[in-house]
């Protein structure tokens, strides 16, 4: 899948590319402003099951990058839980 959301957090803003097939989301750092926007609660469920694998690109390079999406995900999912 190539298509490709926004989606802005208190955090930062970040280019959500999910691919259902492989169980991935790809996350960028924000920059096309031209793609839809994503609110947090219209995310699809399947973002949050252990299978799936957040790819953050944005990661420092001594940080794994698989690593650094899955603080993202289980932030990102600690926060719709308490709201």
């Amino acid at each position: 899948m190539d298509r490709v959301f926004e989606l802005k957090l208190p955090y930062g803003d970040f280019d959500l590319t999910p691919d259902p097939d492989c169980m991935m989301v790809y996350v960028e750092s924000h920059r096309n402003s031209e793609v839809p926007k994503l609110q947090p609660r219209e995310i699809p469920s399947w973002f949050f099951e252990p299978d799936t694998i957040w790819f953050h690109f944005g990661a420092k390079d001594s940080e794994d990058k698989v690593a650094a999406g899955s603080r993202l995900k289980y932030k990102l999912l600690q926060e719709l839980g308490s709201a």
